[in-house]
């Protein structure tokens, strides 16, 4: 009988160790879900910054190689017109 009565206490001890466990897992996860939500909209705003800059680095490319162009133009008409 004692030791039916030690095996279940052991069993009630252990289920509620199962069950703690559980909890902390559940909780974790749960953070872990909130931390992966926070992450991904931060990459996704990252995501979109870069598209941006690329886009305005490209816009400011070509500026550049037309500025370059016009200044092309310009000297070799300078040129001309000092000869």
């Amino acid at each position: 009988m004692r030791e039916l009565q030690e095996k279940i206490s052991r069993m009630e001890r252990d289920l509620s160790m199962k069950r703690h466990f559980i909890e902390d897992l559940r909780s974790r996860m749960k953070a872990n879900q909130e931390n992966e939500k926070t992450f991904n909209e931060m990459l996704e705003n990252l995501e979109k910054k870069v598209k941006t800059l690329t886009e305005d680095c490209s816009n400011k490319k070509t500026s550049i190689d037309s500025l370059k162009q016009r200044l092309n133009v310009a000297t070799k008409e300078k040129a001309q017109y000092e000869q």
